[in-house]
């Protein structure tokens, strides 16, 4: 064939082609709007979270900084600082530590910064600067509420601490305040002057002060190094050999914020199986719009073929539509799809442990390129085997096609005649593919649905509030309560008074306590000592603790007796049941034998028995609270009251009463609990369920879109069925019938596989989630099914209204 210079002719086509399909090209363009919806909200959602777990993991490490480097000398902090591998750099010399009961329980570190490392530590000044002159400090505001100073610029800050066997008392200005998280940071951090720092440090050997441990002087460097990040340690490692410096003695270390791969790596494939999911979805709605698209234009293609157009050139056609359409929907589905992600992303954070008001990167150009390359790859694979089908049809087989039919012709005998509802079975399978495609787009909407309806209806508010509260009112330190907090420690604010008060109250039934201290524990035969977290329990969590034995048996006049320890986290699986532990307790010598009774699940119940946190190399242990009752100072850690009766709202205030002379203290009830569960559920179930939602309307619309095609192809059929004798009523029945075996079909599907699915991974799901227990819903299918019947009477019925107002001589007069 002659190459002759045809584009802008195939490119007219292919546009007067999209004038002459109006209603196909709004549900094209919509299924566009739809998938590209889904794809930006996923991907911003994803990229969001992942941004803001970085962000968290960063504050919880306390800089952004890639490494640092914690003790070093001037030379040595000179030396990094040269290295061409170092790209910023900031730099923090330490002092010492401040003095006073003010500060027993939160270290306060006296320090020098300059202003990148306060940049890289959080800690520049949002009120005022960084110290400049000698009598000037900048705090956290948190600070100043611990001595009961008002957060201002120039309000004085006493310091009392010790440098070398030297007392010093000084009183400075407050220069700079900046906001902290207390409960993610339990430590103050107080920075001075180099001027000050110099005067202070005058005599100090440096190298003396780093190995006899007491620091004062050193210089800590946070930077952040050329090349990627994928090669943080072996860049470090390469940093300090070249520097000179010792690795032991400098401790280089890469933010943890950086190192660690585990949470993305969770993010990142819970983000790609909804993308598949999406996906999919997007690709049967569009598949079965061009599909049909090109069955009812066939004839067209045909033609085209006899005047020599080639299969190359009819795909071309079919590809630009699909091109005009992405330029169309693929936009507005980006606009759409960032600020449904903008509205569902607070709600996300919230359902988390992260903290709500993290920064994120919502507009990141590179989210928006993803999601719309994404969705343009989708709609042109799914498109691909529509145009390969327009292609290569021939004009004879074209001129012969229907669109209602892609089966072989058979001639049945029968003894009963014809009826409607026979003749809607068989035209609903007279073009399987197109069948299977949509009740494939439905289901698995539908069924999606039910998984997600069914995870968030199955949440267990009592088996999760059991995790923080056994009784109906916890009292503790205020610290106790902060999710943010890892390191909760003794505080010995919950006195032996404070429970005798609550006890006396009316109503209260029992107080339990819990006593904690952090005690040595170490094993028969092992050598190095280390942390046990250890908690004296009150007789009423015995049923507890009992209940969550995993390995041994609970004796309880054995535990009672004060000679035996069960064990709850073990991070080095090194104990077991009748081991010998030494435990020593602060002020102890020597310490006391106890044998390991039994081990229990520390992870459920029994969590509301612990400081919610695990050392990396110790254990925990729980003992009768006879054990602490005997030191010379007990920590109570919590107090749970149990109310007797329907008394808890009257009681709820009187221990509010009682508690209001002591300001550390605080306290929750169980319908606290129960809320903040119920309301975690809630905002779960949104996001969870507006991205089902949609996935939905791609089904609904994929069924919508079909039943519209299937009768608009099949005009000139029904004229003929009515001018051989079968009444407009009688099509309008075959139609709506049609509609009603499909949905029959779908609500098979959904029953069998729907609820068979909604079992295995909601079951799945939930035990392996505290939060969950599977429970049967038949909401989803009584939501769903009455709507898409109400479609399948209504949308027929209209439809076919529409195309029978010309006389029936009229409409077999019409060239398809």
């Amino acid at each position: 064939m002659i190459n002759v210079a045809n584009k802008r002719i195939i490119r007219t086509l292919a546009f007067r082609q999209i004038k002459a399909g109006e209603t196909r090209n709004l549900f094209a363009i919509a299924a566009i709007v739809l998938t590209s919806v889904l794809i930006t909200a996923v991907v911003t959602l994803g990229f969001n979270l992942m941004d803001a777990n970085m962000q968290m993991m960063m504050k919880q490490s306390g800089q952004t900084a890639e490494v640092s480097f914690q003790y070093l000398a001037e030379d040595e902090a000179a030396r990094i600082a040269a290295h061409p591998l170092v790209k910023e750099y900031g730099i923090s010399k330490y002092i010492g530590f401040a003095s006073g009961d003010e500060w027993s329980q939160t270290p306060l570190e006296i320090r020098t910064a300059d202003a990148k490392h306060a940049e890289f530590t959080f800690s520049t000044p949002t009120a005022g600067r960084l110290p400049e002159a000698e009598n000037e400090v900048a705090i956290k505001s948190w600070m100043l509420d611990a001595l009961g100073l008002p957060r201002e610029i120039g309000a004085a800050f006493p310091l009392s601490f010790m440098i070398g066997g030297t007392q010093h008392n000084l009183s400075l200005t407050v220069c700079g305040i900046w906001e902290d998280d207390y409960y993610i940071h339990p430590y103050g951090t107080a920075y001075i002057s180099g001027t000050l720092a110099d005067k202070l440090l005058a005599g100090t050997d440096i190298e003396e002060s780093r190995h006899n441990g007491t620091y004062s002087g050193v210089i800590q460097l946070a930077a952040n190094l050329n090349g990627r990040q994928g090669d943080l340690q072996g860049n470090l490692d390469k940093l300090t050999l070249e520097a000179g410096l010792d690795a032991e003695l400098t401790a280089p270390r890469v933010n943890y914020a950086y190192a660690s791969s585990a949470s993305d790596t969770g993010t990142i494939a819970a983000i790609v199986l909804i993308l598949v999911i999406v996906l999919i979805s997007g690709y049967l709605l569009i598949y079965n719009i061009f599909y049909i698209s090109v069955a009812m234009d066939i004839k067209h293609y045909g033609l085209l073929k006899t005047i020599g157009t080639t299969r190359a050139q009819i795909k071309r056609i079919v590809n630009i539509q699909a091109f005009i359409f992405c330029l169309i929907g693929i936009p507005i589905g980006l606009l759409l799809g960032y600020l449904l992600a903008v509205l569902l992303f607070p709600l996300m954070l919230a359902a988390t442990t992260l903290d709500a008001s993290l920064s994120t990167s919502a507009t990141n150009p590179l989210i928006f390129l993803a999601a719309a390359l994404l969705a343009l790859i989708t709609v042109f694979i799914s498109c691909n085997h529509p145009a390969r089908i327009a292609g290569r049809i021939s004009p004879v087989e074209a001129t012969r096609y229907t669109a209602a039919s892609t089966q072989k012709r058979t001639t049945k005998s029968g003894y009963n005649g014809a009826s409607v509802a026979r003749m809607a079975y068989a035209n609903l399978f007279r073009n399987r593919k197109k069948t299977i495609i949509t009740l494939a787009s439905v289901s698995f909407g539908l069924i999606l649905f039910n998984v997600v309806f069914t995870f968030t209806n199955s949440f267990d508010v009592d088996k999760t509030v059991a995790g923080f509260i056994q009784g109906d009112f916890l009292i503790a330190d205020g610290s106790y309560f902060s999710g943010g907090n890892s390191y909760y420690s003794p505080t010995y604010t919950l006195t032996e008074e404070a429970i005798e008060k609550l006890a006396g109250l009316d109503g209260a039934a029992h107080v339990a306590e819990v006593y904690h201290e952090v005690a040595e524990g170490q094993t028969a035969g092992a050598g190095t000592p280390v942390p046990a977290l250890t908690y004296g329990l009150d007789e009423h969590w015995l049923d507890i603790l009992e209940g969550n034995v995993v390995a041994g048996v609970f004796d309880r006049g054995k535990f009672l007796s004060g000679e035996y320890i069960v064990i709850g986290a073990d991070m080095q699986n090194s104990l077991s049941v009748g081991d010998t532990v030494n435990l020593n307790f602060k002020g102890e010598s020597g310490g006391k034998q106890y044998e390991v009774m039994a081990k229990v699940d520390y992870s459920g119940a029994v969590n509301v028995l612990s400081a919610k946190y695990i050392t990396g190399a110790g254990f925990s242990a729980y003992l009768p609270e006879t054990e602490f009752t005997a030191l010379p100072k007990a920590n109570i850690m919590s107090a749970t009251v149990i109310a007797d009766g329907g008394n808890a709202a009257w009681l709820g205030e009187n221990i509010k009463a009682v508690l209001a002379g002591i300001p550390e203290l605080d306290f929750r009830s169980r319908t606290d609990y129960e809320a903040e569960m119920e309301n975690s559920n809630r905002q779960i179930a949104f996001v969870g369920v507006a991205l089902c939602v949609i996935i939905l309307l791609i089904g609904v619309l994929n069924f919508v879109n079909t039943v519209i095609t299937n009768i608009l192809s099949r005009k000139y059929e029904f004229a003929m069925l009515q001018a051989i004798g079968m009444t407009a009523r009688q099509s309008k029945n075959m139609l709506v019938l049609e509609c009603v075996y499909f949905e029959l079909i779908a609500a098979a599907i959904f029953i069998s596989v729907g609820y068979g699915a909604s079992f295995g991974i909601v079951r799945l799901l939930a035990e392996n989630t505290a939060a969950y227990t599977y429970e049967f819903t038949a909401l989803p299918f009584l939501f769903c099914f009455p709507l898409l019947g109400l479609i399948a009477f209504a949308l027929p019925r209209q439809i076919y209204r529409g195309i029978s107002k010309n006389s029936v001589v009229e409409r077999l007069r019409e060239i398809e």
